[in-house]
Formats: structure tokens, sequence, C-alpha cells
């Protein structure tokens, strides 16, 4: 992981080593190391200890342990044997999930380490607030949880996917069991207030939106993973297209970073046309 002045990485003897910049010196943080999170800034450090592991890569995994490197202070997040991985970790909180997808976990808040735990049978996909979580069901439906009160609401029992969501709506793509992944779907907003679902395309696959809210996308597309890209009427939801021979936007995301949001960045595959293309779609 690289850091404004340092770079963590692990070594070839399971060390997890520090290397300044931009002199290079290498020092060793933690030895025994299987694996390890870092949050952005380099503050807190969490890692699975190899000394208390099972030898089998399958078997139990050693204790996850969290450094606070201001402080000093570690702490024993799940004591070995258990059952539990390293989710995300960030300066705000740090994540422990069962190995089961939807066997549970906790969030805990940093630097208090005040816990709140994830109930089996849920999976969390968005925390917004300490008192909005957005849940996945091993039934497959979509809740809304407080964690702090306990109570959770349905929001869909509908099957589909959620890519994206905001604190006050969820972006659903409803689907079909046995639908291949280069099908296009449906893309609804569902939000939270109990408010009607409101239908924002009639296919998408791998989406996102211009400033304006107009949903761009690609349709039709190929066994290469290549189709048209098509930006959507917010009113109508008439498609327009843009290009065809394109490139799925995910594959190519580094770049739209470098552009203005109001401009898509996308490749085509099309002999003399093959390259990096932009485009910026005229307002509605």
């Amino acid at each position: 992981m690289l850091h404004a002045d340092e770079v963590l990485a692990l070594d070839l003897d399971d060390n997890l080593i520090r290397i300044a910049l931009p002199d290079g010196q290498i020092t060793v943080e933690q030895p025994g190391v299987r694996d390890f999170r870092a949050s952005q800034a380099g503050r807190y450090l969490a890692w699975e200890d190899l000394a208390t592991a099972d030898d089998d890569p399958e078997g139990s995994l050693g204790d996850l342990v969290l450094r606070d490197r201001g402080t000093g202070v570690e702490t024993v997040l799940a004591t070995a044997p258990h059952e539990f991985r390293m989710g995300r970790l960030s300066s705000e909180r740090v994540e422990v999930w069962h190995r089961d997808l939807f066997g549970g976990g906790r969030l805990i808040d940093l630097p208090s380490l005040a816990a709140s735990e994830v109930p089996p049978h849920r999976r969390l996909r968005f925390p917004f607030t300490d008192r909005r979580w957005l849940m996945e069901g091993e039934d497959e439906a979509w809740y809304l949880l407080d964690p702090v009160a306990g109570t959770e609401v349905l929001i869909t029992a509908e099957l589909g996917h959620v890519d994206r969501a905001s604190a006050e709506s969820m972006y659903f793509m409803p689907r079909t069991e046995g639908a291949e992944p280069t099908e296009t779907r449906e893309l609804w907003r569902y939000p939270y207030d109990g408010g009607e679902p409101e239908q924002l395309a009639q296919r998408v696959t791998e989406w996102d939106w211009l400033p304006d809210e107009r949903i761009y996308t690609l349709v039709d597309l190929d066994a290469e993973g290549l189709g048209d890209l098509v930006v959507i009427d917010r009113e109508t939801l008439e498609e327009t297209r843009l290009d065809s021979r394109a490139r799925r936007l995910s594959k190519f995301a580094w770049f739209t970073d470098v552009v203005e949001n109001d401009t898509i960045a996308y490749q085509v595959f099309d002999g003399e046309r093959s390259g990096v293309w932009i485009v910026r779609p005229a307002g509605e």
C-alpha cells in the first residue's frame, strides 16, 4: 500500500515491511503476517497473525490485530481460532466479517473501538450513517437497518443487484434466474421512505450518470464485451447511440477520472477507429 511518505508490503519471509519515501529505507513493521490492511493515511494497521494461524491456508485464521500507529496501542479484534476475516479499514472504522458471506460481522469505530454488530443472514452493502445501513439478505431481499434501534425495513424482495446507493435511495437492477452477465436489465431507483420506485432505464449493463442525471451505459454487448454506448433520456427513457464497438466502462475506469464529469471516456475496437475516445453529450 502506497502512502505519501511510505510503502507497506509483505516480503517473502512474511514480514510486514515499511519502505520509507523517498530514500527507500526498509524497516520491519511487524513480523509473522499472513495478510494486512492499512488505512489511507497510514495511521491504522490491521493484520492476521501468522503464528496463531492454522498451517492449512483453508483452516482457522490467526489473531486479527489492530494497531494505532499514532499511539502504539494494539487491540486483538478476533482471537484464534475463529471464523472471521478482515474487511475494509479506514480512518473512521475497521470491518470484521464472518467467512460465510451472510454470517454477520461487526463494524468497529476508530479510535473509540465502539462496535456495531451485523446480524447473521445479512450482508452489509452500504453503511451510510450510524443509524442507516443498506443490507442484502441471505433470502436475496434488500433491507434498511437501524443498528442502534435494532429495526429493519424491507425495501424489496425482488431478485436483483444494487451496485450503488445513496442515503436516500438505492439503484436496483432486477434480474431473472440464469441471466447472463452481458444481458441488459432495467434500472430503478428505490426510495427508502416508502415512495414508489422510479424507472431510470429500460436496459443497462454497467452504467453511470452525467451531472444532469442522464444515464449512460453499454448495450447489445457481443462475445468480446463490446457494444453500443448510449445515453438515456430521463423523461422518455429513449436511448441515443453515441458510438459502437465500445469497451465496457468498468474496464476503462482509470481514465474516467481524468476528464470532466460531463464527459464520457471510453475505448473503441473497430479497425482504424480503435483507440481512446471522449464524448460530451449535448444537454437535454
